[in-house]
């Protein structure tokens, strides 16, 4: 597809937050052009020519599959083992292959019917360790728990600090996104741009905060 970019040197710079991966040749194109070029979010799941910043999901599913391991949990439930939510899932098989331990793959839930899914594995009583959730809502697992009568509270589970907060008698790894940590390392890379100091592509990940309860 070609791109017009008429006009495109009256601005400075340009930030694109998740940019779709049908547009990252454009923001190259744009980037040769001499303007300053950064995305934010959405760089890892392509290489990019142009600076990125990004949350440091890999590292967090890694430290998380280690804690994990530690705790003696092996059995683990992911949901939704595809991009752009399973990010963390590459760090866990990480440090699962790291500890020599395996993994039960078929936990690791794809597809649009994964809710069904985790109904499937709550009904047959598939032993379950822990449940890695970047996707769903408390509302959608409580469902599926009221309708298969399982107790989440005795489940740990690694989400979302807002998902933690509703699940009573809470246990295991929540985590925030530090969104000012983001902006100020975006805004330092542009900078580097403007200034010319240095129009070399940087990739800058920040870690994500895990907070655990046990």
């Amino acid at each position: 597809m070609e791109s017009n970019c008429t006009g495109i040197h009256q601005i400075d710079w340009r930030a694109w937050q998740n940019p779709p991966s049908h547009f990252l040749p454009f923001l190259e194109k744009i980037e040769k052009s001499g303007i300053a070029v950064i995305a934010v979010g959405g760089s890892l799941r392509s290489g990019i020519a142009v600076s990125t910043a990004d949350f440091d999901l890999r590292n967090f599913g890694y430290e998380c599959g280690k804690r994990l391991l530690k705790t003696g949990k092996t059995q683990i439930v992911f949901l939704r083992d595809e991009r752009p939510w399973n990010y963390p899932a590459d760090g866990i098989r990480q440090a699962f292959r790291e500890a020599n331990v395996a993994l039960n793959e078929k936990l690791f839930l794809k597809g649009s019917d994964i809710l069904d899914k985790l109904r499937m594995i709550f009904e047959l009583g598939v032993p379950v360790d822990a449940i890695v959730n970047p996707l769903f809502s408390y509302e959608d697992l409580a469902e599926i728990a009221r309708l298969t009568d399982f107790d989440l509270s005795r489940t740990c589970h690694v989400c979302w600090d807002s998902t933690a907060e509703k699940i009573r008698n809470f246990h295991g790894f929540s985590y925030s996104y530090d969104f000012v940590a983001l902006a100020k390392e975006a805004v330092n890379l542009l900078r580097l741009q403007l200034e010319k100091t240095d129009r070399t592509p940087h990739n800058v990940l920040v870690p994500l905060k895990i907070h655990e309860i046990v």
